[in-house]
Order: structure tokens, then C-alpha cells, then sequence
């Protein structure tokens, strides 16, 4: 079974949150969740993450370039610490408020949150989440979902494809499903599905704009052939405008983290959060998020302090 339903209740439109690569930064993405909610006095639908989560359970598991990036911002572990199973290494009531809140309120993000694998994961945990079946919740809420690729999700009338991993390179060995580069299964299982609305890859197409040299043959193939109405992606750093190819729209997602401007206070990175607004496959939109709210939130004031320690984290990531 390459195809599942996701048993959300659409009303008059779908509202979905686009993220880029959130890199363990999973706290600061429920944050802009909650207040786009509370901006707009409507409730999310669902997430989609372009790959990267920074799916590291473990944090012995860690690859070179995260350990690299905790060591000035320990949110590069942010999975490990708050949101791992069976038990994070740390109990944060904010998260828990969020996630578990009341029913009722605008404050709670209460949607799945589905992402496809990019290039920094571990590949060996998440090949035993996999297993499971095509979508799977990975995280001790249940609510962080991670997508095989090749596989799709049905959200109420929205139907989404996914194709992780970075780009692949000639000459590499064919990768798996799940693995650090683009499958040709994968590619394949989404072409013989052929008919969904949205491809959530990790890597940008082969003939994107300025980065032809490390795009994706196989994601440019998926798209040309199945021409859904978008196509999101993140893993590169530098700002990529939108294209079309065919009747699909193509957006590019920045990471999940704050901008690197130098002195005073640092909002989220532009162009890190998107909404997908879907009333029918002939009525939809997109728009990167860039309103007042976003702009106030910083690195100074974005959560709470003083998570409950559940057990000793490790002094050292190396």
C-alpha cells in the first residue's frame, strides 16, 4: 500500500503550513503554527516539512554536520530533547501546551504534522519507522508523521507525494526508499500513482534556476510527468524565486531558523513558512507568510524558559 488517509474533515478550504528544512527546530515551528492560527482565527489543517527535521532520536547517531550546528544552537537537537519516544530527554510544558491543549482553543496546534526525509536524518531509525507503513508517526506526541517516499497521503481532497532525500549524483549507487539521496523507486511508485496535487521533496529539480549543478534529475522527472499543481522543496540556502513547469508551481522553503542579521533582534528566516490554501484542484493559492506577527517574533522572545529536565543530557554532542 502506497497510498493512506489521513481522516481530516475539510470545511469550505484546506489550510496547510509549508515549512523548509526545521533542522530539530520543531518548538519554534509550533510557535509560528500557534500564531498564524491566532493571526487569522482559523485552525491549520496540516504541516508539510521539506525534509531535514533533524530526525535524531539518538543523539550518539548524530552526523558531522549537526554536531557542527548544536554546538552554537542545542535546538539543532531539538527532536532528541523534546520529542523523541519513548521519552524525550526533556519534559517542556510549552510543547505540551501547544500539542495538548484544549480542543477549543486557537492557542493549540492540533493538525498532523507530515514531513519527507532529506539529507540529514537517521537513516537507520527511520528505515524502522518505515516499515510500519507509508505514513508513520515518529515523535512521543504521535504527531510528527514521516511520508515514504514514493508513497502518498490523501488530506481530506489533497493528496500529497513525497520524494526525500538530497539530489542524486551520477555515478552513485541506486539509492534505497530511504536514504541520504533521491530514490529511483521512489520516483517511480509516485509516476505509476501519477494522479496527487502536491510533490514535497527535499531537493530542488534539475532545472531550477542557478542550481542546475545540484538539483534533482528524479524530482524534475516526477514533476514533469505527473504535473502536480505544486511542488515544494527546500535544501539550499540561497533564495530561490518560484517557477512553473508545465501547470506545476514550484516554491522553495528556507530553513527554520532566525536570520543571521548582526545586532538587535532576530525574526525567523524569510520565506521559512508558507500557506497552502486549498478549496478544489481548479481553486487554490499560495503565499509565503510575511505579516506583522511573524516579523515579532526574535531569538529573544520566542519561547519560554525552563523546560523540566527528564534525564541528564550529554555534556558534549562529540
Amino acid at each position: 500500500m502506497r497510498r493512506v488517509c489521513l481522516g481530516v474533515e475539510k470545511e469550505e478550504k484546506l489550510h496547510i503550513a509549508i515549512f523548509g528544512d526545521v533542522h530539530g527546530h520543531l518548538r519554534l515551528m509550533l510557535r509560528l503554527c500557534r500564531e498564524w492560527q491566532l493571526a487569522h482565527r482559523t485552525r491549520l489543517d496540516a504541516v508539510l516539512i521539506c525534509g531535514d527535521l533533524g530526525f535524531f532520536p539518538d543523539r550518539a547517531a548524530l552526523d558531522r554536520a549537526t554536531i557542527r550546528f548544536a554546538e552554537k544552537d542545542a535546538e539543532e537537537v531539538g527532536f532528541a530533547l523534546y520529542f523523541a519516544q519513548p521519552q524525550p530527554l526533556m519534559k517542556d510544558p510549552a510543547v505540551d501546551e501547544i500539542l495538548c491543549g484544549p480542543t477549543d482553543s486557537l492557542g493549540t496546534v492540533s493538525c498532523p504534522m507530515i514531513f519527507c526525509h532529506g539529507n540529514h536524518e537517521d537513516f537507520h531509525r527511520l528505515r524502522t519507522y518505515a516499515e510500519s507503513g507509508p505514513l508513520t508517526p515518529v515523535d512521543y506526541y504521535g504527531r510528527v508523521h514521516y511520508l515514504r517516499s514514493g508513497c502518498c497521503v490523501d488530506i481530506a481532497d489533497l493528496r500529497v507525494g513525497a520524494l526525500g532525500g538530497e539530489p542524486e549524483w551520477t555515478g552513485c549507487a541506486p539509492a534505497q526508499l530511504v536514504d541520504k539521496w533521491v530514490s529511483p523507486d521512489g520516483a517511480k511508485a509516485l509516476m505509476a500513482v501519477g494522479d496527487f496535487h502536491v510533490l514535497l521533496s527535499h531537493s530542488p529539480p534539475r532545472f531550477y534556476p542557478r542550481q542546475g549543478h545540484i538539483g534533482s534529475e528524479l524530482v524534475q522527472t516526477v514533476i514533469d510527468t505527473c504535473q502536480p499543481a505544486y511542488h515544494f522543496f527546500g535544501h539550499v540556502r540561497y533564495v530561490c524565486q518560484p517557477q512553473t513547469f508545465g501547470r506545476c508551481q514550484s516554491f522553495w522553503l528556507q530553513n527554520v531558523t532566525f536570520r543571521p542579521e548582526k545586532g538587535g533582534k532576530h525574526p525567523p528566516d524569510k520565506q521559512c513558512m508558507g500557506i497552502l490554501t486549498w478549496q478544489s484542484p481548479t481553486k487554490h493559492s499560495f503565499q509565503y507568510v510575511d505579516e506583522p506577527w511573524f516579523e515579532a517574533i526574535h531569538h529573544r522572545n520566542w519561547w519560554p524558559p525552563s523546560p523540566i529536565q527528564l534525564s541528564e543530557p550529554q555534556q558534549h554532542l562529540n
